[in-house]
């Protein structure tokens, strides 16, 4: 995957991951948003829980699944959309001081700026980086459940129901998702009746296990309470039945903990100096379970935190190119006359960051644009971890990078850290 930096603030120049051997793509759409290796990895996690019979909301397609769980995150984060397109259509004031009378109206705000980058930071990130986690989990768990019912620790005619194939009500409230995956079965001789075999709680970042556990019993009393249960592809809403013969399973799902590379080289490529990252090589091939007690299993996903939050992020920037889709399709700026609409929401994106730095924002949310530009522009590992000598990022570019490859820092002492 590429990032081409075209604005006039950064210059031209392009970032490239080093090639690597991958299976054939399952999916243009999922390659696409996610990138080859990831899209591969998230295919075999579907197939292997639809072959045990996982049940999605979506249907039976893995390609279809894994669009319509973009979708879904895509759907939450619509609900504030119209600020992100404001911030990608007017931006804030381009200079630093008080915008003149006759733009104050054309421009955000410092205020709604902050609030912009604190949504795109805190949660359209977190929301996608989320949805991977789930859908590289639904496999190795479908599996467990399988394992288990063929040792007769479970009822053997019990399913994994996944994300929002399952939601709870309480008497006349709203349906509402409860765990991230339910393991369920009829009551014998009962078309209404659901008992809870287990539950799964998916975390895309380092989270304890007492913390797991804690929401683990959560979604069981949620369930438990619930007076209807609202099953995909099973008829009328049931109820949950009102003895358990044995505790539910449950588990915890968190991701690895190896770091991505911080490590890059320059090369000349077609006559034009490029920028190339390395490669992670911590990942493993597959996922780990760890037995926590006999009811109660922790799975660790083969992808990091840090590989998932880099994900999420290049995510975040493929859905400013669709925001910039919207935003463009009468016609990009003259000035950008050389891209398309997609290619324009993606340099709105960058300008529009840089532009927030020229205000006057909170230090958090100072620091925040500059984690999101930098990751732009130079991806994730080097644009989080570019800090000076006590520790707070800086805006990154390529001459830093040239002079951290000469001597280990920049002439400000400052150098990439992690």
């Amino acid at each position: 995957m590429s990032v081409v930096c075209r604005d006039a603030t950064q210059g031209e120049a392009t970032v490239t991951r080093n090639p690597a051997s991958l299976p054939v793509l399952v999916s243009g759409a999922a390659s696409e948003i996610v990138g080859d290796e990831l899209a591969v990895d998230i295919h075999r996690s579907l197939v292997a829980a639809l072959e045990v019979g996982t049940v999605f909301l979506e249907g039976m397609d893995p390609d279809h699944i894994f669009r319509a769980g973009v979708a879904a995150a895509v759907t939450s984060i619509e609900e504030r959309s119209a600020l992100l397109r404001r911030f990608l259509a007017d931006g804030p004031f381009e200079n630093p001081g008080e915008p003149p009378p006759e733009l104050r109206d054309k421009r955000l705000t410092d205020q709604q700026t902050a609030k912009a980058i604190n949504f795109i930071y805190a949660q359209v990130v977190s929301c996608f980086q989320g949805r991977l986690a789930e859908l590289l989990a639904a496999g190795p768990c479908a599996r467990l459940i399988d394992e288990l019912k063929a040792a007769g620790r479970i009822a053997p005619d019990c399913r994994l129901y996944f994300g929002d194939s399952v939601t709870v009500q309480e008497d006349k409230g709203p349906r509402r998702k409860a765990a991230d995956m339910h393991v369920l079965h009829f009551s014998p001789g009962s078309a209404d009746s659901v008992e809870v075999d287990g539950i799964v709680e998916v975390k895309s970042y380092a989270c304890s296990w007492n913390r797991l556990q804690r929401q683990l019993d959560g979604h069981l009393s949620r369930v438990r309470r619930a007076g209807k249960l609202h099953l995909a592809n099973s008829g009328p809403p049931a109820h949950p039945a009102a003895d358990l013969a044995a505790r539910p399973v449950v588990i915890g799902v968190i991701p690895a903990s190896w770091k991505l590379p911080r490590t890059f080289s320059f090369h000349q490529v077609d006559g034009s100096r490029q920028l190339m990252l390395s490669e992670p090589r911590t990942r493993v091939d597959g996922p780990r379970w760890e037995p926590v007690a006999p009811d109660a299993w922790r799975l660790i996903l083969p992808w990091s935190e840090e590989a998932l939050a880099s994900a999420a992020y290049e995510m975040t920037f493929w859905y400013m190119e669709k925001l910039g889709e919207q935003i463009y399709s009468g016609g990009v700026p003259a000035e950008w006359s050389e891209m398309t609409p997609g290619e324009a929401g993606r340099n709105a994106a960058k300008m529009m960051l840089y532009y927030a730095l020229l205000r006057r924002l909170p230090p958090r949310v100072d620091q925040r644009a500059v984690a999101l530009y930098n990751a732009y522009g130079f991806g994730y590992a080097l644009g989080m971890s570019f800090r000076d000598r006590d520790g707070k990022r800086q805006v990154l570019w390529f001459a830093d990078l040239e002079e951290i490859e000469a001597s280990g820092e920049t002439k400000d002492g400052w150098s990439i850290r992690g």
